[in-house]
């Protein structure tokens, strides 16, 4: 009889902890907007019209918007690398627009400056302005960074949302102007200059000057720049794991006439001002991290955007290596874009997980981001889940708990990683968790300034993108992460050094 009494008291206790359980996620979803678009209150009340400008690579899009921006009493730019906020810092101010830098490693504040330049990532949602700029509007379908951009652009807090964006795109922005129930007026914009197909491919090493080959891997491009400094052919390179002051360096390198071809990786797709009159592509396929592919329309038309600068060339011209590659890129160059669409993602900010904490009394970030999302169920243009890599690393973060509190976890969970950085990142948190509970830690920035002259440039690389991680870190969580300043004096040094290297 006491057994079947204690089973009876178990079942009716789980029973009360579903309810509760039930409960609780009730009172969370009512706590929610039922819409994401309402996940940004101040947005709302402020946001006035959108306008957008579609169009190709070389068509003026972002110097368009750039001078509505210049012209707003204040503003916001919001780019997809560092690189271009630092390259919008400088147009702005050489047009007298005292302007910002704020982007994830480094904050730049100038007196009476009520413009920033910034990246995608450091929207403002909160602190009203003018205008707000969203360049690349296409990358809201990024699977690793397409969040921002949907914050970006619905959680703005500027009466003026300027929106570039790649052709196929279009749709995208109309539904999301609709969604938001906001006027949206819009630009089509061509190209300055006629960009031609050439009829034959042109082998590598009768490629003319002023011309930029397209490779696919940091190892490719090394081994055309060989081949070619081989036949006397002064070359710049620029690939993705290369620091952006870097492909800055190596792009006045090609523009001051001390190299006269650009190798690059697809990372010159933006971002990059480089004046080329022709693009050759040097292979029809490439890996996108899962697997090797054909390239995709889009991704042709982007890169062979680059060709022929307005202002220098009359027009720019395209081709492939090769007969294969020739005939790939003349298929792309005419086949149709695939349609940027919703559902779009999204990612709560951190006063939603703080109250999903509170009220569903949990400290896991998977948990809170989990519900969060599912909880604005009645939303069709938002995706449902989240995805595996953010699930991935937040579960990850839970298992140091109590070291990590959840705000902290959270704010992990965004550090910029690569393949190159996440082992040293777990590497960094483990340490601090096993050392007295993460109490009077400090992962310090050791220097590397006494072998740095025998390190090969791509070791340089490496700890160029080590470093950018610390400071990442340290400008939000100093307490463990306590030599910013130290930090930045190396990146200096490596930049240098990496610079000297180069041929």
């Amino acid at each position: 009889m006491a057994m079947e009494h204690d089973t009876i008291q178990h079942a009716a206790g789980i029973t009360k902890l579903r309810k509760t359980t039930q409960t609780a996620y009730t009172e969370f979803q009512e706590s929610l907007p039922a819409y994401a678009k309402d996940l940004w209150p101040e947005a709302r009340r402020t946001q006035e019209q959108w306008e957008a400008w579609i169009g190709p690579t070389n068509s003026g899009k972002t110097h368009s918007a750039l001078r509505d921006l210049s012209r707003a009493t204040s503003g916001r730019y919001l780019g997809p690398l560092r690189i271009l906020a630092h390259e919008v810092q400088e147009k702005l101010e050489t047009q007298g627009t005292i302007t910002n830098l704020l982007t994830g490693e480094e904050t730049v504040t100038r007196q009476h400056a009520l413009h920033t330049s910034a990246t995608v990532e450091m929207a403002e949602t909160e602190a009203m302005h003018h205008v707000a700029v969203v360049d690349e509007a296409q990358m809201i379908d990024d699977n690793f960074r397409g969040s921002a951009w949907t914050r970006a652009i619905l959680g703005s807090a500027a009466k003026r949302i300027l929106i570039c964006a790649a052709p196929n795109a279009e749709a995208a922005i109309e539904q999301l102007a609709e969604y938001a129930n906001i006027p949206l007026t819009i630009h089509h914009v061509e190209r300055k200059t006629p960009l031609k197909m050439r009829d034959k491919p042109i082998p590598l090493h009768k490629a003319p000057s002023g011309t930029l080959l397209i490779a696919f891997s940091r190892h490719k491009v090394l081994e055309i720049a060989e081949d070619l400094r081989a036949r006397g052919r002064r070359v710049a390179m620029i690939y993705g794991s290369m620091p952006p002051e870097i492909r800055r360096h190596e792009s006045q390198r090609f523009l001051s006439g001390n190299a006269d071809i650009v190798i690059a990786t697809d990372a010159v797709g933006m971002g990059i001002n480089i004046p080329v009159e022709g693009v050759i592509f040097t292979a029809a396929s490439k890996f996108d991290g899962n697997w090797t592919r054909l390239l995709h329309p889009e991704e042709v038309k982007q890169l062979a955007g680059r060709a022929g600068r307005f202002g220098l060339h009359e027009s720019g011209w395209v081709c492939g290596a090769d007969d294969h590659i020739h005939a790939h890129v003349v298929k792309m160059m005419t086949g149709k874009t695939v349609p940027v669409a919703a559902p779009f993602a999204v990612l709560p900010d951190w006063r939603i997980i703080e109250r999903a904490s509170t009220i569903l009394r949990t400290k896991s970030l998977v948990s809170c981001l989990s519900e969060s999302i599912h909880a604005i169920s009645q939303d069709p243009i938002i995706r449902k889940n989240i995805n595996a890599p953010v699930l991935e690393i937040s579960a990850r973060l839970d298992s140091f708990h109590p070291v990590f509190d959840l705000h902290t976890r959270y704010i992990l969970s965004k550090a910029p990683l690569s393949k190159g950085t996440e082992d040293l990142f777990w590497s960094w948190l483990t340490n601090i968790w096993l050392s007295t509970k993460g109490e009077g830690t400090a992962i310090r920035m050791s220097s590397g300034l006494t072998t740095m002259k025998r390190l090969e440039t791509s070791r340089l690389e490496e700890y160029a993108a080590e470093i950018t991680l610390y400071r990442w870190l340290a400008a939000r969580l100093p307490h463990w992460f306590p030599d910013a300043e130290s930090a930045t004096d190396e990146y200096k040094q490596v930049i240098e050094a990496a610079k000297r290297k180069i041929k």
